[in-house]
């Protein structure tokens, strides 16, 4: 039973599986730079008692760490715990989330969805090996939420529990009797709200989630054009530059209008001063300035509107897997042109810069600077 407020909305809801199965030894590990509370090995697992949608959260706190700028990597170890039943969890589509703690009180009942649902395929249950889900994560700040929901059945305990690591208001189980009623958007208004463990009457424990702080640091330099129709662009980046992935890291401008040209110019070396380009500045050096083909800034083909954005995920185009699209976003067909070698050598050090049209008018448009080191 639920001590206390929590008696009358959730009394009941959740469970312990018992008894346990036989625990596999520990095959996870530690992570360098990570977010992470359980030793590596679950003692326990929770369900929802009559099954549904059932989500389970860590919350942790940001480290502030210059050359770490966002979440790449979801590891997580999945439970059964009492039989097989939870063998048919194989195969199935989990949801990997991460959410942002509005008023960072450490409570996820107001918390702002920052990434997912993100689709996960459960490959394995009752083992305690951990499953690494990569997906382009947010920047995040202050306190923050890293969870993952999946449907289940009654007699099915999805989520691993580290009994031996007390917990410390940061295990969280919120739910829906309803298969695919769960509330991401809005957890607070889920009929089992966030539950802390300790409040569940179901002991304590920490969750066999962690995320691990990743991202390629990146440096913008330079001054953008000003005067443009939809405003003065900003280029950015996001992602993980490396030689050896074929996407993953996505070179940016915006805001920019829809349906135009445009070209992310690069090259290793800049110039010894900015040069005046195009009623802009040219922020790379000119010798041996290289073009990563034409794109289109996408929003849509007809009309006119400032949602466009010049995008190229420069780990697609540096390993010739990037189809160019067209201004509905779509692959054109078109495969640009030839990347230098240097963008598959890892630590070295690129600028880049987008060029592209904006109107009679303004002429040009002329991004700032950025610069990365291509990764491993």
């Amino acid at each position: 039973m639920l001590a206390g407020a929590f008696a009358s909305t959730a009394s009941a809801q959740f469970s312990l599986a018992s008894p346990l199965k036989t625990w596999r030894a520990n095959s996870g590990s530690y992570l360098a730079a990570s977010y992470q509370y359980d030793d590596g090995t679950s003692e326990n697992a929770i369900g929802l008692t009559s099954g549904g949608d059932m989500g389970w959260l860590s919350g942790f706190d940001t480290i502030v760490t210059a050359n770490k700028p966002g979440i790449i990597e979801f590891t997580v170890g999945w439970s059964g715990a009492t039989t097989t039943a939870n063998n048919s969890l194989i195969g199935t589509t989990a949801k990997a989330c991460i959410w942002k703690d509005a008023n960072n009180d450490g409570n996820p009942s107001d918390g702002i969805l920052l990434s997912g649902p993100n689709n996960v395929t459960v490959t394995n249950v009752d083992d305690d090996v951990f499953m690494t889900v990569t997906f382009p994560g947010p920047t995040v700040s202050g306190k923050f939420f890293l969870g993952m929901v999946i449907t289940h059945a009654a007699g099915q305990f999805p989520a691993s529990l580290d009994t031996a690591t007390p917990s410390n208001n940061h295990t969280w189980f919120v739910g829906t009797n309803t298969a695919g009623g769960f509330n991401y958007a809005s957890l607070g208004s889920n009929s089992i709200p966030p539950i802390e463990i300790t409040a569940t009457g179901l002991g304590t424990g920490v969750l066999l989630i962690r995320g691990e702080q990743g991202g390629t640091p990146t440096t913008p330099f330079c001054t953008a054009k000003a005067g443009l129709v939809c405003g003065t662009p900003a280029i950015s980046a996001s992602g993980t530059s490396s030689a050896a992935a074929t996407s993953g890291f996505t070179v940016t401008a915006s805001p920019a209008r829809n349906n135009k040209s445009g070209i992310l110019l690069y090259n290793t070396t800049l110039g010894a001063s900015p040069v005046p380009f195009q009623g802009g500045t040219l922020c790379v050096e000119a010798m041996g300035l290289r073009r990563a083909g034409s794109t289109n800034s996408g929003a849509g083909c007809p009309g006119a509107n400032c949602s466009g954005v010049f995008s190229v995920d420069m780990n697609a185009f540096a390993s010739s897997n990037w189809n160019v699209p067209d201004c509905d976003g779509l692959p054109s067909g078109i495969l640009p042109n030839n990347p230098a070698a240097f963008l598959l050598t890892p630590s070295t050090t690129v600028h880049v810069q987008w060029w592209g049209r904006d109107s009679v008018a303004t002429g040009s448009y002329v991004s700032n600077g950025l610069t990365y080191v291509v990764g491993s």
